[in-house]
């Protein structure tokens, strides 16, 4: 793996365009679009990547897509340096963010994929380049894996401390 002495952060803003689920094909695509949230992209990189526009361009082209029925498209960028990065800081609990990772014009990237109870239960892994995606795979996980931050980033939203928690071991999990 080559340096990785920062971490560029992007974030997204995805759009559906709904004038094109009742559209035929003839003619323009009607334009109805709507807001749909966003993701979060994690480059590990070299300060050596960032300071050349190629770089650049090869993740913001893995990153943005935009066709007649969505579009998605970089709003916030960060450049963090690697020994202060920590994923909760630009993450919310309930996000899989796709991290990623160049070398040799090749992106490589992975992304968890997370139940309704937010534990990780899957990593997607693939390589982009040029050409587009490929040797993708899915690894699941015999067992829920419980990431801590993300459960006590939820607790927090929800009013829920240590101390509930303390009271209800206390009282048997009731």
């Amino acid at each position: 793996m080559p340096n990785s002495s920062v971490r560029v952060i992007f974030a997204t803003q995805y759009l559906e365009n709904y004038g094109s689920h009742d559209w035929d094909g003839e003619g323009d695509c009607p334009q109805h679009w709507k807001p749909k949230g966003g993701s979060t992209y994690i480059v590990s990189a070299s300060a050596e990547d960032i300071a050349m526009s190629t770089w650049w361009d090869i993740v913001e082209r893995a990153i943005e897509t935009s066709n007649d029925c969505e579009r998605e498209y970089i709003i916030d960028q960060k450049i963090v340096d690697a020994i202060d990065f920590v994923e909760s800081d630009y993450v919310d609990f309930y996000e899989a963010p796709t991290f990623m990772a160049y070398e040799n014009g090749v992106l490589h990237c992975e992304r968890n994929v997370l139940n309704l109870s937010n534990e990780v239960v899957a990593t997607r892994y693939w390589e982009q380049d040029t050409m587009g995606i490929q040797n993708s795979r899915v690894e699941e996980y015999a067992q829920p894996v419980v990431v801590e931050w993300r459960r006590e980033k939820e607790m927090a939203l929800h009013g829920v401390d240590e101390q509930f928690e303390e009271l209800e071991a206390l009282m048997g999990g009731a």
